[in-house]
């Protein structure tokens, strides 16, 4: 069991890389297993999910086993930006999706999930 989504300063750190956007021309439309980005996020979170926060009303984490997941809505654009960082290597992968396509899955899935509710980080 995790006591916080970011673990280390190491960890933590990630948040800080520089944006790595997803761009489906230079890229491909699909991820690995042949699915969009968005299909790909939700079900590595919804097979491996090991801790998710809720910081504020405008952010979600989630931490599986490979990867921490920031899903930001983002209100005057109408879209949730998504931020996939890489536990085994400094990377990460941006992109996003429409709130009516995420919406319903975070809120409902979060319900179903709150026994793997932790802080965002561990205070000292």
């Amino acid at each position: 069991m995790i006591t916080a989504i970011f673990q280390t300063n190491q960890e933590l750190a990630k948040l800080f890389t520089p944006r790595n956007d997803h761009v489906p021309d230079r890229d491909g439309k699909y991820l690995e297993g042949g699915l969009k980005p968005i299909e790909a996020f939700c079900s590595d979170i919804q097979q491996n999910l090991i801790g998710w926060c809720s910081p504020n009303d405008e952010s979600i984490f989630y931490r599986t086993k490979t990867y921490i997941y920031e899903f930001h809505f983002n209100n005057e654009l109408n879209i949730v930006e998504i931020t996939r960082f890489n536990l085994d290597k400094l990377g990460r992968l941006d992109s996003w999706a429409n709130v009516h396509s995420v919406i319903s899955f975070d809120r409902s899935f979060c319900r179903k999930n709150m026994d793997k509710y932790v802080p965002l980080i561990i205070k000292e």
